[in-house]
């Protein structure tokens, strides 16, 4: 029983020794960021909406981090649902509600519940969504059961991690080897930093996946400025195509083959030009990756993989987060 209890210490920080560490452990919580997702309920406005989204993402910046994109797959999800509605009988008469308001700090991708809070609130209004904003106006960052809830949750992400790191990273191996890069990208990308192990490794694959992915793309990208020389056409566009291959990681050797096409079409103001570039970019790429360049990275191609129709993939996570938070 000791030594399993050292080892868990080992590999990461456990709930107990997050708790009890200085400030900088709490900063690595921190930097773990939350996606705020909510549970639109029956009766509530658009307005009511909005207006619980922008609480959810008071309260997760307060406590750290809000992810505004697809590149965390922690999310804090938020819904309220109507408890009791009543009419006063004063002039002019008047709503009120009672709401229960529901907090969870989930992961959409293993589907886990780390940690969930429940708030009773009360608003008046002249109608349902007056009387429901005055009520969602007492969801507040100043609320100590709800920063602790929340904090609360991040500590049981890094213990997820502590215990599940091996499972994890399998996942996501899983995930790009069916081809889902952006997603494996996605799993390995947010292994909190706090976890220095599983993050390391997790560093490694994600530099794999990314020279398979940039060896890909210097491919396509480059027979497709071949074939617009061979076609004979302008030459702004085939600048245009060749500055975003020689830009690809490890992609500036192929410029040997595309200026030498333009030498041969009689292009040779456009081949000195990509002489230039090519050597510019072979100079800048020269470096050892380093793990802040390999998240940099990472968050680069998972944004620009990222699906094109924003609102359709909000639809999904809000859809996912429904699904998990209704077996709970």
């Amino acid at each position: 029983m000791k030594n399993w209890i050292m080892l868990m210490i080992g590999v990461c920080f456990t709930l107990g020794s997050v708790a009890q560490n200085d400030r900088g452990a709490m900063d690595d919580l921190e930097r773990i960021a939350l996606k705020p997702i909510v549970l639109k309920s029956e009766g509530m406005s658009e307005n009511s909406v909005k207006m619980l989204e922008g609480r959810l993402m008071q309260l997760a910046t307060a406590t750290g981090l809000a992810a505004k994109g697809e590149s965390s797959q922690f999310a804090l999800v938020g819904r309220v649902s109507l408890v009791d509605k009543n009419v006063t009988m004063t002039a002019p008469p008047m709503q009120t509600v009672t709401l229960q308001f529901d907090l969870y700090v989930i992961d959409l991708y293993s589907e886990a519940v780390f940690n969930n809070y429940t708030q009773e609130l009360k608003g008046v209004g002249e109608n349902d969504t007056k009387a429901y904003n005055s009520a969602i106006k007492n969801i507040t960052p100043k609320n100590s059961g709800i920063k602790a809830m929340i904090q609360k949750g991040k500590m049981k992400i890094v213990e997820y991690y502590n215990a599940q790191c091996e499972q994890i990273l399998e996942q996501a191996r899983v995930l790009a080897t069916g081809g889902m890069t952006r997603e494996a990208l996605t799993v390995y990308y947010n292994v909190p930093d706090v976890c220095a192990e599983c993050k390391s490794r997790a560093n490694d694959a994600m530099g794999e996946i990314l020279s398979e992915h940039n060896n890909q793309l210097c491919e396509e990208r480059s027979a497709l400025v071949l074939g617009l020389i061979k076609s004979g056409a302008e030459s702004g566009e085939i600048m245009k195509r060749y500055e975003e291959m020689v830009q690809t990681p490890g992609c500036s050797a192929k410029s040997e083959e595309v200026i030498q096409a333009l030498k041969e079409k009689n292009l040779a103001d456009q081949a000195a030009k990509a002489e230039e570039m090519a050597k510019a970019e072979a100079a800048s790429q020269d470096a050892e990756p380093t793990p802040e360049s390999t998240m940099a990275e990472t968050k680069k191609v998972i944004s620009e993989m990222k699906d094109a129709d924003a609102e359709d993939a909000a639809m999904r996570a809000e859809e996912k987060a429904q699904e998990i938070i209704g077996g709970n």
